[in-house]
């Protein structure tokens, strides 16, 4: 895990206090562009708090505490609190750039594609263009342009 973080929170359900924790995979819960609810959801799976249950619905209504935070993570995390827009934001912006990097190091053999500023700019250019292309394509095959 390149980048992961623990969370984890604490609430009483029929008389009984549960503290679930599970440390959190971002790259790939991350990949699947999850939004900050499905943090509780893969708390509870974790921890074997099945999906449809009122001991779900208690724990979401409690705030998630996070700890423990790895890579990207760090960034956003202050005194317990994560900025989850700006961690998915730059998470997302790191993802990207790994592929350009590997695309660099394919085809031009560049190892560390930071080190190449101008390299680096003329690909996300390519990648810019050709994502919007890509969308075109996509309206237009639906027929909405």
């Amino acid at each position: 895990m390149r980048n992961s973080i623990t969370i984890g929170v604490e609430f009483d359900f029929k008389g009984k206090h549960f503290s679930p924790k599970t440390k959190l995979d971002l790259d790939k819960f991350l990949q699947g562009n999850k939004d900050f609810e499905a943090c509780y959801i893969a708390l509870g799976e974790a921890n074997g708090i099945g999906l449809y249950s009122y001991e779900l619905e208690v724990m979401m209504s409690e705030e998630l505490l996070f700890s423990e935070p790895v890579g990207v993570a760090e960034k956003f995390f202050h005194q317990g609190e994560v900025d989850w827009e700006g961690l998915q934001e730059a998470w997302l912006q790191d993802f990207e750039f790994q592929k350009l990097d590997a695309i660099a190091n394919n085809i031009f053999n560049v190892e560390n594609l930071s080190e190449h500023p101008k390299l680096a700019i003329a690909l996300q250019m390519a990648y810019d263009a050709g994502s919007a292309q890509g969308m075109r394509e996509t309206l237009r095959n639906k027929g909405w342009i």
